[in-house]
């Protein structure tokens, strides 16, 4: 998931987004930005601009600056045309003295220099040069992605004067580009994969849903070795005489669920072409993601079962500054197997890799970027060489994976050195400590006097989950451990080691990294640089800090707790300001998981839980006798899950035996995730954060396994985008209710709601106030199981579409509502569904209709489409409708049709006539329509108007036109008495033994109905089992009908 989240939290940048059109058609998006409250800080005399939620570049000698990067999607089959940017701008009062961005070290003796680039600090003319940089389209598993730079400050070094801007407007025009359609489609994951990739922080991440079906399932592999029939969501990578070594982890990964296969690299060199060895497999990596990408299992996972000796590494360039002199160097990377787009060396030079040269005249690539930042598949390397070394990894990691709570697992150890210089390590460790704030820490810090190799070793023999580290290293050690001392550790509570030391994964010779993952003992899971990591003496947000704090945000904040897709997140976090050349970009590249990337890390370590037991109250529940500190309000906090600004106010906290109860000055909102921050509570870890069992059932998570809702468990919100891979079966009585912009998505599974007339499905909006387009729709994709999916007796309202049929045909739906949708009520796409006695009604905005077909057969019967804007039927691009037995009629325009598509009416009651057998055009004389009451009254030209050839209605006659038939049965209106006095009411009449035929008939109930009116608008008020009923009436005209009802 990309999910750009700083250390720093405020509310001074404020984003506002305006489509200029929907978004699936955009032409153009407008983006806002305010700038709000900014601080100085003085630093050895120069003044630092500080800005919350920014960051600053990495561009050597330029001035620190604040900057905004942020990742706008593309919709499909479009490229940037324009971007103009406006401002609302003010001179800052005063001089100032920015100072220029300092270089960053990696050795204990070296310090930061702070030299300004003489091209930039002496013209007179404001840096930078516009208020936002484009940076370039990149691309992820298929979706397009511009990244823009938005600078709230530039800065006249010459006059010393700073201009602020405090608005910057972007408007971004996009153009059709389809010939990167193709390209896009070979790579595109189904919607579902990507709606879990991408998340929020995207500014306009609407846009998604352009790529909704357009990934496709069936793709010619380059070699016999991949085939779309037999797909892998993980692969290991290895030579044959290791090839059966790695069996346990496939049989683990099997058993967890996922599809996985093992290849060789024998086989792969004889089946690819390639530049070399390393070119022949990426190229291998591709051909699988690219077939297999449209499957349900597409690849995700790749481990690269050996050390370089066995899988060869791919070498990259790197530019960067060290004091005044410029190096190039070339370190191993494993990103080369994991960004699929391109061929990492674009002006064919044979070095790979490159930053662009246009960006920075230090790079060397002469035909642009050559890195693609964005992964595809999650890259994990087992540096190993033999079976023993294997086996050893093996134990730990599965053993890991299979943990159940365990308290070693609650110990986080933070291990900061003396980096040199007064820098601290331990301050950059306390930073990564607010990330961490369920776990104990253990802090082994020099400037707390607890660093030690020995305390070091003490910590992971008596157990820590896992270890941040900041200091000095090298391939031989790390933590002033060598390969002797890991040989001698004794743990068998397995960690996890993140470090940012230099060389400590320099997997081309022997390395410390691999000591740790080879040994009986030692971590399932080692995450280090396989050349330099880099620090700033100047301030404590050095490139290898960008790595530590984003991998724990992705693990932490955005749930990606798989450690190959965290780490290749805090790359991808940070694209914006890596750059063409530099120390960030030397650590993102050379920055390695040495472990398997589909291990996800334990985050469920919980002695405390918390649930609503009211509107307004929520019950903090301590497995143990809750300590001090339990019983103060001040000592607890409730904000919503995904803002952490929208809290609730605690009015007091109450004790009962292990429970503590909240009582809150506002209700909690209904469907949203809340969660409880615990503070000095001295049983417990603090802070302690937990998620609030609230009302109802939230549902965020695909259906992958058959799944049943009950009443039980009502309402059911949908709050995220919702998937449906296997069979759904609904109850009747469920309510299901569907958060704004959410679409509920049945993609290759199949949904069964089955409701009553007594008790309907009921699909609507999150709001206790809804307007139409409170939600998204209901789509059935092209996978959809159709001969097991259907809609019986369903509400859906104030939704965008209500359904959305797309590439599928043999979908029933019967006896549903449609009401107040914003703007189809049904939108039919390629596609051919059966919709029986079902109400469309109320639907369409400005633009919308009460049924949109497309290059579709829909079959219509006894459907009543009544007061949709515009028309209440339109058919395009060779539609073919079949009608029958309908009510069309109060709709702004009744049915609309090109001169290449057929609609085909008869028996049907249209507003305006239409051609067809038996078709009529008078009011059908509903009860109430503007209430929603769609029954005819007994005048209704539309009884026993129906096709003759259709079944008779309940009541024996020939079926009526439109959804509910009116019952023939007889009337009890001879014989009927009425007696009343004051407000009392009796009736009493003959009782009923024939039918109309005059055949014997036993009368199960009688039906007692009562109307202002002699001739309409009755409702059923009572029933009776006898022949008498007493009522009470206190208005001064009511018209009485009784009716006799076999069941």
């Amino acid at each position: 998931m990309l999910k750009k989240t700083n250390f720093n939290k405020s509310k001074s940048l404020c984003i506002v987004i305006a489509l200029l059109c929907i978004p699936m058609l955009a032409s153009a998006e407008q983006f806002t930005f305010k700038f709000d409250s900014f601080s100085v800080e003085k630093k050895q005399g120069f003044d630092i601009l500080k800005l919350e939620k920014t960051d600053y570049r990495n561009n050597v000698g330029e001035p620190l600056l604040p900057v905004v990067y942020k990742y706008i999607i593309l919709p499909y089959g479009k490229d940037v045309k324009k971007i103009t940017s406006k401002a609302k701008s003010r001179v800052l009062s005063g001089k100032y003295n920015i100072p220029p961005i300092p270089d960053e070290v990696h050795s204990i003796d070296q310090m930061s220099i702070l030299k300004e680039n003489p091209e930039i600090y002496e013209k007179d003319e404001l840096f930078p040069y516009a208020n936002y940089y484009n940076l370039g389209v990149h691309r992820k598993n298929g979706v397009d992605i511009l990244i823009v730079q938005v600078f709230p400050f530039q800065y006249n070094p010459k006059k010393k004067v700073i201009m602020h801007n405090r608005e910057i407007t972007l408007n971004i025009k996009f153009k059709n580009a389809l010939q990167k359609e193709e390209e896009q489609t070979k790579s595109l994951l189904p919607y579902p994969n990507l709606s879990k990739i991408f998340d929020n922080s995207f500014l306009n991440l609407h846009a998604l849903i352009s790529y909704k079906s357009k990934s496709q399932k069936y793709k010619m592999a380059k070699s016999s070795l991949v085939s779309a029939d037999n797909p892998y969501d993980y692969i290991i990578i290895t030579n044959s005489a290791l090839e059966s070594e790695w069996d346990s982890l496939v049989t683990q990964k099997i058993d967890l669920g996922l599809a996985v296969n093992t290849y060789t690299t024998e086989d792969i060199y004889a089946n690819y072409t390639g530049a070399d060895n390393q070119d022949k497999i990426r190229n291998f990596i591709i051909d699988a993601y690219t077939v297999w990408s449209g499957t349900g299992h597409p690849l995700q996972w790749v481990l690269l079962g050996g050390d370089s000796g066995i899988v060869p590494s791919r070498k990259v360039r790197v530019a960067y500054q060290s004091g005044e002199t410029w190096y190039t160097q070339d370190i191993d990377s494993d990103n080369y197997y994991a960004g699929l787009d391109g061929n990492w060396d674009n002006d064919g030079d044979g070095i790979y890799g490159e930053g662009d040269n246009a960006e920075d005249s230090h790079a060397t690539g002469m035909a642009g970027e050559e890195v693609d930042w964005f992964a595809e598949v999650y890259i994990g390397r087992a540096s190993l060489q033999n079976a023993t070394e294997i086996d050893n990894w093996m134990t730990k990691s599965i053993t890991y994976e299979n943990l159940s709570i365990d308290d070693y697992l609650k110990s986080a150890t933070l291990v900061g050195e003396y980096l040199g210089n007064n820098v601290n390590g331990g301050d950059y460790q306390n930073e990564i400590a607010v990330y961490l704030p369920q776990f104990n820490h253990t802090k082994l810090y020099n400037m707390l006097g607890t660093y030690s190799k020995d305390n070091v070793i003490d910590a992971i023999n008596d157990g820590t989950h896992f270890i941040s580290h900041i200091g000095h290293g090298s391939s031989a050690y790390v933590f002033d451990m060598y390969d002797s001392d890991v040989q001698s550790l004794t743990n068998t509570d397995y960690c996890m080691i993140y470090t940012q030391a230099c060389n400590t994964g320099h997997f081309t010779s022997s390395c410390i990294a691999e000591s740790f993952i080879e040994k009986e003992h030692g971590t399932f899971a080692f995450l280090g640089n396989t050349g330099y990591g880099f620090y700033s003496t100047f301030y404590n947000q050095g490139s290898s800090q960008y790595l530590n704090r984003e991998f724990f945000d992705a693990i932490m904040n955005e749930d990606l707790t798989n450690i190959g897709s965290a780490n290749a997140d805090s790359k991808e976090d940070i694209v914006g300001i890596i750059g063409a050349v530099g120390s960030r970009r030397y650590v993102a590249l050379g920055f390695t998981l040495f472990g398997d990337p589909n291990l996800s890390l334990h985050k469920d370590i919980s002695d405390v839980s918390a649930e609503q037991t009211d509107n307004d109250e929520v019950v903090i529940h301590y497995v143990e006798t809750p300590g001090t500190g339990a019983g103060n309000k001040n000592n607890y906090e409730i904000y919503e899950r995904d803002d952490t600004t929208a809290t609730v106010n605690i009015l007091s906290a109450s004790i009962s035996g292990n429970d503590i109860t909240l009582t809150l000055e506002n209700d909690l909102s209904q469907g949203i995730p809340y969660n409880v921050k615990i503070s000095n509570v001295s049983t417990i870890k603090n802070p302690t954060i937990r998620p609030i069992d609230v009302f109802g059932t939230i549902l965020e998570m695909s259906i992958i396994s058959p799944t049943t809702l009950t009443p039980d468990g009502n309402p059911y919100y949908i709050y995220d985008n919702f998937f449906v891979r296997d069979t759904l079966k609904i109850e009747s009585g469920v309510v299901i209710k569907i958060n704004s912009g959410i679409y509920f998505n049945i993609w290759d599974g199949a949904l069964q709601a089955d409701g009553t007339s007594e008790n309907p499905i009921i699909f609507t909006s999150y709001s206790d106030e809804p307007q139409p387009g409170d939600w998204g729709d209901i789509t059935f994709e092209p996978e959809t199981q159709v001969d097991a999916t259907y809609l019986k007796y369903c509400i859906l309202e104030y939704g965008t579409n209500g359904i959305y049929f797309y590439k599928n045909n043999g979908i029933t739906i019967e006896n549903c509502q449609f009401y107040n949708m914003s703007s189809f009520g049904m939108y039919i796409d390629q596609s051919s569904p059966t919709i029986k006695r079902t109400v469309i009604a109320f639907n369409g905005g400005a633009s919308g209709y009460g049924i949109y077909s497309y290059q579709s057969s829909p079959v219509i019967e006894h459907c009543d489409i009544y007061g949709n804007s515009n028309y209440g039927i339109k058919a395009m691009s060779s539609s073919n409708l079949t009608i029958t037995n309908s009510i069309i009629y109060a709709n702004t325009g009744q049915i609309y049709k090109d001169f290449l598509s057929i609609i085909n009416i008869t028996y049907s009651d249209i507003e305006g006539g239409y051609t067809g057998t038996g078709n009529i055009s008078d009011d059908p004389l509903f009860v109430n329509p503007d209430s929603c009451n769609f029954n005819i009254t007994q005048y209704s030209p539309c009884i026993n108007s129906g096709d003759p050839s259709f079944a008779l209605d309940a009541d024996s006659t020939i079926a009526d036109i439109g959804v509910f038939y009116f019952d023939l049965r007889p009337d009890v209106v001879q014989n009927l008495n009425i007696s009343a006095s004051n407000s009392n009411i009796t009736l009493y009449w003959d009782e009923v033994t024939t039918n109309i035929f005059g055949d014997s008939l036993t009368v199960d109930k009688y039906r007692i109905y009562g109307s202002g009116e002699p001739y309409a608008g009755f409702v059923q008020i009572d029933s009776t089992y006898t022949n008498t009923w007493n009522g009470t009436d206190t208005s001064q005209k009511k018209f009485y009908q009784v009716r006799a009802v076999k069941e």
